[in-house]
């Protein structure tokens, strides 16, 4: 391979600004193609005794990637000039161009996917992409895809398309993903359509910043809808359990020096897991006080405590819908928040109290996610009223 090589640099050097073969007569124009057949025919030999000979794989891996460096770095001297219809240099750069799709095609194990696309393949290759951008973002919309995460995916793509370089594996990272899609949106039929497109990227092993503060947020906002602690312990560990069985494509990720998105989101899942816990202990810590015995003194309770599966703050926000709809007369208010700090048992709390400055406090500063907490819970109360009397 080297001595065809060789030549080949050599026909390269004589095409290069103010070398005399730029201006090469009929007949030295046929001489050189004739040339360039030869050494093709040649390299592609050399390339095939190679790979096929008893030589190790780590030889042969070193020989064809300092093929595919040289072939590379001719291209570069090519492309660096306008040879516009030079047949010398068009011929050259074909055999080029051949030469390394070969090497990636039949090759693959020993091909360099680190190394950069040369220009002129890669223009062609994203050419192609963006007219398939249009039938993506069409597949996306008709499947009723969440908008963020359509525009997304759509500019990861563009953005890509534009940058105008790219690495062999990042290449054929976003066309498989790009195909990936598009078959996804034909051939698959469900009605939470955001929910697969998620599970897909997750198998893809699509770990781009953008997507992994998106299914952070889905995860956030849907841990958000449950206010029973024990539920939401019970959804996390779920997920935690769903996202380690998560299949994951035998490929390199979208950025391959970043770790894996299943990784992270586990790491994630457990940091809210452990969240959690110290919300829990911290409000065990508010215990009554212990007999002699270092058991909890019963003359202290009350007789009997409502049990409530929503949050001290949730508790506190509907009391205070409950008030300001009227159903509740309230007089002096101090004294009912002392009333139900007293006689309403919360998650998580054990046989500690609720304090009463607290859910006033609460019952004052009211954030979204309490509020969307208390409408999913009235929600339901409302589908139960609906269903049995058919309102």
């Amino acid at each position: 391979m080297n001595r065809h090589m060789t030549r080949l640099k050599m026909l390269v050097q004589e095409t290069m600004p103010g070398r005399q073969a730029v201006s090469l007569t009929a007949p030295a124009v046929k001489k050189r193609l004739l040339e360039i057949t030869e050494i093709s025919d040649g390299l592609f030999l050399a390339i095939r005794e190679e790979v096929f000979s008893q030589v190790s794989d780590q030889l042969v891996e070193r020989h064809l990637q300092q093929t595919q460096h040289d072939c590379l770095l001719l291209l570069q001297l090519l492309e660096q000039q306008d040879h516009g219809d030079c047949p010398v240099q068009t011929a050259m750069a074909d055999l080029l161009d051949e030469v390394l799709a070969y090497l990636e095609t039949h090759h693959h194990r020993y091909f360099c996917l680190k190394a950069q696309v040369p220009v002129r393949q890669l223009k062609l290759e994203l050419s192609e992409m963006e007219v398939k951008m249009k039938l993506l973002s069409t597949g996306l919309k008709r499947q009723a895809v969440d908008l963020p995460l359509h525009d997304l995916i759509i500019k990861c793509f563009n953005d890509f398309i534009n940058s105008g370089k790219a690495r062999y594996e990042s290449l054929a990272f976003m066309k498989h993903m790009q195909l990936s899609l598009i078959n996804l949106c034909r051939d698959v039929k469900a009605e939470d359509f955001t929910r697969i497109v998620m599970e897909h990227l997750l198998y893809l092993r699509f770990n781009s910043p953008g997507y992994e503060g998106y299914y952070k947020s889905r995860l956030l906002e849907n841990l958000d809808k449950v206010y029973n602690l024990n539920d939401k312990f019970e959804l996390l560990y779920h997920i935690e359990k769903v996202i380690k069985g998560q299949q994951e494509r035998g490929a390199p990720c979208f950025d391959p020096q970043s770790p894996s998105l299943v990784a992270v989101l586990t790491s994630f899942i457990k940091a809210e897991i452990r969240f959690l816990q110290k919300k829990q202990g911290i409000a065990l810590l508010g215990q009554p006080p212990l007999d002699k015995r270092g058991l909890i003194a019963t003359q202290q309770l009350p007789e009997y405590r409502v049990k409530v599966s929503l949050s001290a703050d949730a508790l506190a926000y509907f009391l205070r819908l409950m008030i300001e709809a009227e159903l509740i007369v309230a007089c002096p208010r101090s004294e009912l928040l002392l009333f139900i700090a007293r006689n309403f048992q919360t998650p998580g709390i054990g046989n500690a109290y609720l304090s009463a400055n607290s859910l006033g406090t609460k019952y004052k500063q009211v954030v979204q996610t309490t509020a969307r907490n208390v409408n999913a819970a009235l929600g339901r109360m409302q589908r139960i009223v609906g269903k049995e009397f058919g309102l």
